[in-house]
């Protein structure tokens, strides 16, 4: 099942149309956040995340990805929403990664009060 991945990080895959034969192509979000998620995970995940081709939300907020994380990211074309709250991300790299990704909309910092 293409959700494994993620379940052994601590997160979980799902959308509309998860189900036993759905596969990947069911898969339309993906929560990592409180996971630990590490650059080297998004390294070893990229494969899987770009075969995603409904992946329209990622959640890795409080995790341990900083910059060089996001340059795993950069061909995921139709992601619009990527949450990264409380990570060790900069400005300057999150603005690479929407110049490469300009439809989606990018959150990080801490949390909004």
């Amino acid at each position: 099942m293409a959700s494994k991945p993620f379940e052994e990080l601590g997160g979980y895959a799902s959308g509309p149309e998860m189900g036993p034969l759905a596969g990947a192509a069911g898969i339309s979000r993906v929560r990592l956040d409180n996971a630990n998620v590490t650059d080297a995970d998004l390294k070893r995940l990229q494969p899987l995340l770009e075969s995603l081709p409904n992946l329209e939300l990622l959640q890795l907020s409080e995790s341990a990805v900083t910059d060089e994380g996001l340059r795993h990211l950069v061909e995921l074309q139709n992601l619009r929403d990527l949450y990264l709250w409380k990570t060790a991300v900069t400005p300057e790299g999150v603005a690479e990664l929407q110049r490469a990704l300009p439809q989606c909309a990018i959150e990080f910092g801490p949390y909004p009060k």
